[in-house]
């Protein structure tokens, strides 16, 4: 990432960054787990914070 003479961050991303972001998106979001049923993490979260809530509901 760059910084201007002030102190603020450039809008330009270095394409390594973004390749790095790519990656963490990747393993933060689609990727599969074996332990959760093969499903990307973001997906597992959510059936997890609603089966939360529907047992909020139900107690």
């Amino acid at each position: 990432m760059t910084w201007d003479e002030d102190g603020l961050q450039s809008t330009h991303i270095e394409p390594q960054d973004e390749a790095a972001r790519c990656c963490i998106d990747w393993f933060n979001t689609r990727r599969l787990l074996e332990p959760i049923d093969n499903v990307p993490p973001a997906e597992a979260e959510a059936r997890c914070l609603a089966q939360t809530q529907m047992q909020a509901l139900v107690a």
